[in-house]
């Protein structure tokens, strides 16, 4: 399925790997990322029980965030934003998943920072689910509380 940020119980999908992106992006990255799941990730570990429930409203309230808050997910013909996928997984009794935006593109898009971008929907710029998870941290973790049980 392409490459994974992984850190607890959940990761960032890019479908495909840079190098389908064209030349220019073969150098992109990801920065920050890694730190916010990581981040995350050592609270959500402490929880056990419950179900995938939690992590499955934790997409669920993400989603609604990016269509809600700035910077919203880019929109041109709407490709990128009905690209969004959530898969579950399970491992013997621990749950995960993955969420993200499927589009061969989506990770470009999300890193597209610079000054000359004319972002097609107003409000709407990089980093948008990054900075959707940045900013919910808190209640990422409540989400999840309230489906399981905390040591």
């Amino acid at each position: 399925m392409g490459n994974r940020s992984r850190a607890g119980g959940m990761s960032f999908t890019m479908v495909r790997p840079p190098s389908d992106f064209g030349y220019n992006a073969k150098s992109m990255s990801v920065w920050g990322f890694h730190e916010i799941i990581k981040n995350l990730s050592v609270e959500i570990l402490r929880m056990t029980g419950g179900s995938k429930e939690g992590l499955l409203d934790v997409a669920k309230f993400i989603r609604r965030d990016m269509a809600t808050n700035q910077p919203f997910v880019p929109k041109d013909k709407g490709d990128l934003d009905l690209s969004w996928t959530v898969f579950p997984r399970t491992e013997g009794n621990k749950h995960g998943i993955t969420f993200g935006f499927s589009a061969n593109y989506a990770l470009w898009v999300h890193e597209m920072i610079g000054p000359d971008i004319k972002w097609s929907k107003p409000g709407s710029g990089p980093k948008f689910l990054q900075k959707a998870i940045e900013r919910n941290h808190d209640t990422i973790l409540q989400i999840i509380a309230d489906k399981m049980k905390v040591k």
